[in-house]
């Protein structure tokens, strides 16, 4: 269990209630040995209290510390917290033991259950004056490691006045169990080479570049199902590759199927490879925010991701046929003044139900929008996030309180007559004047400022790996 609380205090708190029913058995035998009786009755007490302490308190000191970080509204945790590596680490280590995982973890956990209740059954027996035999439970030792054992690992070229060359990383995780390591993140080097020892991380789970040049990442050191078979996240964050593409080392023909959360922040990427949908997985989170695309490649359709985001990319214009990605629930084209208009004409997929088209010159809603208009009446929630678009402009009034429905629209009415509100294509309800449409607006629009977000948090990231 050690490995599995990375907190120092609480890790040392359980190495000693190890080391204390190891002792505890021979130091009662030793005081009370001429009273066989107050001897198996103390020795019971101990083991259930130690079997409560183990199976109870821990459990619940560990779900104290997370109660603070809870927020009830979203009942869940604040995706900004995922996104920091030490709590993201200390989370992934502490719910396994606060969460069944499999049917060994549960017949572990029911040791220490089993052996309180018995423990408790058998000082009932004794209480009530019936000799029995004295059993001593077997001792506990913990086991050692020959290598420093990290979960966490962070290269920090800066602090390491490194530049990232091979040799610099490989002397650095050279020194560690690469069994245990579960999440490595490299910071703020100039000159990258991945080496190749990153195939020795067998167990990594996440791997994150911040602030970093990659100069050479070549197959050798490629990302591969073989080596990484519990992969689930990849993170380049402020991240130059060169010539604005993928280097080889994320282009195995084994990338691992696991894979399925890329996200990519302020990157000079411009291009994706055409045959990427024969290489990474499909239907998974594709992030490639802020960087230098000018178009959405075709290739991104064929990896059908369930969440997409090409925000902050100079893109102006959006190919209709994204809109027909079945799997598809999340897209993110916003942030980017240069986007003016949305198709005239698309097939829209039944699966879209959150769309982000903020920060954007988009004026104009065509009818084949209607469904996902739809859809948020039915569900409840708005569906199309558009604050700071010249069409929250032009509704400023459908969202003014005070406003009577019929003052409302004359007012918006007043406002769009203007040719960028006429098309291009069938206008859709959104577009309707009328004040019937007012409900329909409300529900399925967010226009507050506020509301706008990158679905990665680059500020959040920021403020944890700058320079110190």
């Amino acid at each position: 269990m050690s490995f599995y609380l990375p907190r120092i205090a609480l890790n040392r708190f359980y190495v000693s209630l190890i080391v204390l029913s190891c002792w505890s058995t021979p130091l009662i035998v030793h005081l009370y040995k001429r009273d066989e009786a107050k001897k198996r009755l103390i020795c019971l007490i101990c083991d259930c209290a130690l079997d409560l302490v183990a199976a109870v308190v821990i459990p619940c000191v560990i779900i104290a510390t997370y109660v603070k970080d809870f927020d009830m509204e979203l009942q869940g945790f604040p995706m900004e917290f995922w996104y920091d590596d030490i709590w993201n680490m200390h989370a992934i280590h502490e719910f396994q033991i606060l969460l069944v995982a499999s049917w060994n973890d549960l017949a572990t956990r029911m040791v220490f259950s089993v052996g309180m209740l018995i423990a408790m059954s058998d000082i009932k027996d004794l209480l009530r004056a019936r000799a029995n035999a004295v059993s001593v439970p077997p001792a506990s030792t913990p086991m050692g490691e020959i290598q420093p054992v990290c979960a966490l690992v962070l290269i920090n070229c800066y602090e390491f006045a490194i530049n990232g060359a091979k040799e610099d990383i490989d002397a650095q995780w050279s020194r560690l169990n690469p069994e245990m390591v579960v999440e490595a993140v490299i910071r703020h080097c100039p000159v990258l080479e991945m080496p190749s020892i990153i195939q020795q991380f067998s167990h990594m789970l996440i791997l994150k570049v911040y602030n970093t040049s990659i100069t050479e990442w070549s197959a050798d050191s490629a990302l591969t199902g073989t080596y990484h078979p519990n992969l689930a996240s990849l993170y380049l964050i402020r991240v130059n590759m060169t010539d604005g593409m993928l280097p080889p080392g994320l282009l195995s023909p084994e990338f691992p199927s696991t894979l399925a959360d890329i996200e990519m922040s302020t990157t000079n990427l411009r291009m994706l490879p055409d045959d990427l949908d024969t290489k990474w997985p499909t239907d998974g989170a594709l992030m490639f925010e802020y960087s230098e695309f000018t178009s959405i490649p075709a290739v991104v359709m064929r990896l059908r991701p369930f969440l997409l985001s090409f925000c902050g990319n100079p893109i102006e214009e959006i190919p209709s046929e994204l809109f027909a990605v079945e799997s598809m629930y999340y897209l993110h084209i916003g942030d980017n003044q240069k986007l003016k208009a949305l198709p005239a004409n698309a097939t829209l997929s039944g699966a879209l139900g959150q769309f982000y088209l903020e920060r954007t010159q988009i004026t104009f809603f065509p009818s084949w929008l209607d469904p996902l208009v739809d859809f948020a009446v039915k569900e409840g929630f708005q569906t199309f996030r558009a604050v700071g678009t010249p069409y929250c402009e032009y509704a400023t009034s459908v969202f003014n309180d005070s406003l009577s429905n019929a003052d409302a629209m004359v007012a918006v009415r007043a406002k769009t007559k203007t040719p960028a509100m006429l098309g291009p294509g069938k206008p859709s309800i959104l577009m309707d004047t009328s004040e019937s449409t007012r409900p329909i607006i409300y529900r399925a629009v967010v226009c507050g400022v506020g509301t706008e977000w990158t679905f990665f948090p680059l500020s959040t990231e920021d403020r944890q790996s700058t320079l110190r």
